[in-house]
């Protein structure tokens, strides 16, 4: 039912790019609702999680802005203060990449269309959607600079890239966040039932064979797990939240399509977060999504 890029995956960033990060325990979280359609999972997907740290499904869309955060600040920036424009151009290359796949987790009968549907059009009224067809304009402006391998050009472009898509992910998360809440509260912020919801009416629209999705992922765990994120400094939280929450999100098949590219990624570059996220949230075990039979119930 999806219609996911089939492109290989970007090289990873180069080892000794990736520095220690240790690791701490997650506070508690929240997460998001229900949608006609597929059933909660069986008793044997269920995980008591106590008061200590839940999954999110949610938060592939909201952690990811960490990441593309992250990535102007710690991977970009620094790139063009050490005028290197070929370490700018791999990160640049993969920004544009995971922002692509992210827009269509929002647009193509995704997240946006999943909030207008349930809130009245919310997203169309923000505006949201007309941010990301300026983002597309300057991200060409960028490519154009670096095709004349002028810094002055590339810095000034970049910098107008910058500062929009920031500007646009602080709006988009003044109608998403308040609605997610209203969503998670719907269904008590269980897990199994958010990520059904997400799988239902974002994900499984968007899948496709699975392989860009697969690098998607693996991108915004080395990210978080390099740097953090603004909430969590800690690489191994800031991780383990977007990590277990697409894990809570995908089906068996789903999970089984991209979980071994983002294990070979993490037991490369940050062996000793893999191990402890295996052994604290049973990372290999199964997708937790499990889908009716009867997809003419599905909203998409």
């Amino acid at each position: 039912m999806g219609c996911g890029s089939s492109t290989q995956a970007a090289p990873a960033v180069a080892p000794e790019e990736m520095p220690d990060v240790a690791a701490k325990s997650l506070p508690s979280q929240e997460q998001a609702r229900p949608i006609a359609g597929a059933t909660t999972a069986t008793p044997a997907n269920s995980v008591n999680h106590g008061a200590g740290p839940k999954p999110m499904p949610f938060a592939i869309m909201r952690n990811c802005h960490e990441t593309i955060r992250q990535s102007f600040h710690k991977e970009l920036d620094a790139a063009l203060e050490a005028d290197d424009l070929n370490k700018f151009d791999t990160h640049f290359q993969d920004l544009k990449r995971g922002l692509a796949f992210h827009t269509k987790l929002e647009e193509h009968n995704g997240f946006f269309a999943f909030l207008d549907h349930k809130y009245d059009n919310v997203t169309q009224k923000a505006g949201l959607w007309d941010l990301h067809k300026e983002e597309l304009e300057l991200e060409a402006a960028v490519d154009a600079a670096m095709e004349k391998k002028d810094m002055k050009e590339v810095k000034s472009a970049y910098e107008a890239l910058k500062t929009h898509t920031l500007d646009h992910l602080t709006e988009e998360e003044k109608v998403m966040m308040p609605k997610i809440k209203d969503i998670g509260t719907e269904v008590k912020f269980d897990p199994l039932e958010m990520g059904r919801i997400f799988n239902e009416s974002i994900l499984r629209n968007n899948f496709g064979d699975g392989q860009e999705m697969a690098w998607f992922v693996s991108w915004n765990a080395r990210i978080l797990a390099k740097h953090g994120s603004t909430s969590s400094p800690d690489g191994f939280t800031a991780m383990r939240t977007f990590v277990w929450g697409c894990q809570y999100a995908c089906t068996e098949e789903q999970w089984d399509a991209i979980w071994p590219t983002v294990k070979k990624d993490l037991t490369i570059y940050f062996p000793e977060m893999y191990e402890k996220l295996q052994e604290e949230n049973d990372i290999e075990g199964r997708g937790k999504v499990e889908i009716s039979a009867d997809e003419s119930d599905v909203w998409c």
